[in-house]
């Protein structure tokens, strides 16, 4: 990819950071954490990778669960890291989505003072929460989002819809999210009404699930999925909206629903559920570009794994669950697309021969001459591959190098 992005984001969320004594089966961030070993510090880590891949962003997302089970050490720690990766970014904006795990749930134990308390009183409390921007002020966007349970922002380039998903989490007998009901849903309608027409890039990020997510054995149950969800989703379908992002479900996924690419970023650092399914931690980095064919936009999405002897590092497994480079906005046809790369690189070499020979191709080839292979989601990336067994070519790494080529095997 030769164009520049036009706008550039890092992600992360449930970080589920807590005292040392309750962290050993929950999360790798905890009170007693310190910073050497780097590999075994993932927030050191990945500072260091951040330097050495010289990434810089324009958004830094941060999509709930700072903490775990409301632990104040554990919120003002997880504070901490987050606020020093996005001074190691040189992100200009920092947004937050509420998690579950943020709000202080009321048992009816405490104190006559832990009664009266704010279930969001952490966050309230705490410079720079939900929003951090370098040269602007969010005390009108704060007052908007506290109060409404959503806010909309619009910068030169984006619009960001920003929903808290945890607000109804305040006592122990409100476990589920958020409910769309039909007051909401009118006063989000006229809201995004407003931006309909406007060609900015558009985002909407919360902490929970607007469609199911759920593992195929059950062990991993979907209950918590958004109220009618369905109804937000049409909402921002019908204004055009780029990317819905969300947090809690522990596994990365990228899902579209009426072509609305919904991308769940798994865990930064929680052991709950990826532990037990062999699944890694993630941080991602988002590349939304200009799509000049129907004037909306495509991107691209770069996963980081955390290893414990390596630190973060680009998984070279291409069975992972979730690949290392994905996409999503663009619409193709997969058959055609692989004609056409068929047809281009090596239907003339179908005229010649007698003995077997192989001719790689490397990808990057292939993307110069076809762009839009670097936006495919994962489903369209299994296909592709699909179709391309088809015509007998293999998608792989060539042999003596680390690099993806295609090859395919002649008879000459």
């Amino acid at each position: 990819m030769t164009v520049a992005p036009y706008i550039k984001i890092a992600v992360i969320s449930d970080l589920h950071c807590q005292k040392e004594e309750n962290s050993s089966k929950v999360t790798r961030l905890h009170t007693q954490l310190l910073d050497n070993p780097i590999t075994s510090n993932p927030v050191e880590s990945l500072k260091k990778m951040i330097a050495e891949e010289e990434k810089k962003v324009d958004y830094f997302l941060v999509l709930g669960d700072v903490t775990d089970k409301a632990d104040l050490d554990g919120f003002v720690l997880g504070i901490k890291f987050i606020k020093e990766l996005f001074i190691t970014l040189d992100a200009k904006k920092l947004i937050y989505a509420v998690g579950n795990h943020d709000m202080y749930r009321k048992t009816g134990d405490e104190s006559i003072d832990q009664q009266i308390q704010d279930s969001e009183y952490m966050m309230k409390r705490t410079n720079g929460f939900p929003f951090l921007f370098k040269d602007e002020s969010v005390e009108n966007l704060e007052k908007d989002f506290w109060t409404d349970k959503y806010c909309v922002y619009e910068d030169d380039k984006s619009i960001f819809f920003i929903l808290n998903t945890s607000c109804f989490m305040g006592d122990t007998k409100s476990l589920n999210p958020l409910i769309i009901d039909e007051t909401l849903y009118e006063k989000i309608k006229i809201k995004l009404t407003n931006y309909k027409s406007n060609n900015k890039v558009k985002l909407a990020i919360c902490h929970h699930h607007p469609i199911q997510h759920s593992d195929i054995n059950d062990k991993y149950k979907s209950l918590d999925c958004i109220t009618r969800a369905d109804k937000l989703l049409e909402l921002l379908t019908e204004n055009n909206f780029t990317l819905y992002m969300h947090g809690h479900k522990h596994f990365p996924r990228l899902k579209c629903d009426d072509n609305l690419p919904i991308f769940c970023s798994g865990s930064f650092s929680s052991l709950e559920n990826t532990a037990s399914f062999n699944e890694s931690n993630t941080v991602h980095f988002i590349n939304i570009y200009n799509n000049e064919q129907n004037n909306k936009y495509k991107g691209t999405i770069e996963t980081w794994i955390y290893n414990c002897t390596s630190g973060w590092i680009k998984s070279t497994d291409l069975n992972v669950r979730f690949p290392t480079y994905t996409g999503f906005g663009v619409n193709l046809n997969i058959e055609d697309l692989t004609k056409r790369i068929y047809d281009h690189f090596y239907k003339e070499f179908e005229k010649t021969g007698s003995h077997d020979i192989y001719i790689p191709i490397t990808y990057d080839r292939v993307i110069n001459e076809f762009p839009d292979l670097e936006f495919l989601t994962p489903l369209q990336q299994k296909k592709f591959e699909e179709e391309l067994y088809i015509y007998q070519i293999e998608f792989g790494r060539g042999k003596k190098t680390n690099k993806r080529t295609l090859q395919k095997t002649f008879s000459l």
